[in-house]
């Protein structure tokens, strides 16, 4: 509940397009906390807590996750990987040859 009200209030006041992904876990991957972010979404619907804030699709969580760092840093995004459709499919993949 309090990660959804932190990310609720950063996406009214800030916005996904100024929001990036960071994590100070050094010693480890933290392929956890991604797929746990990837996973996420707010409490049950009828939670009127939170129902004022904006919803964080896909396409935002991508954006979070590096879109907006690769934009910020003037880092060129390879065609198709900024494309949620084309990343879905490259994700498809990656679960049948893994």
């Amino acid at each position: 509940r309090f990660f959804a009200k932190v990310i609720g209030e950063l996406l009214f006041w800030v916005g996904e397009d100024k929001m990036l992904f960071g994590s100070d876990y050094g010693i480890w991957e933290p392929k956890w906390q991604i797929e746990g972010f990837l996973d996420w979404d707010y409490p049950q619907p009828d939670h009127e807590e939170f129902s004022d804030y904006p919803r964080l699709t896909t396409a935002g969580k991508r954006k979070i996750l590096g879109l907006n760092a690769a934009k910020l840093y003037g880092i060129e995004v390879p065609e198709g990987l900024g494309d949620s459709e084309a990343a879905a499919k490259d994700d498809a993949q990656l679960v049948e040859t893994g």
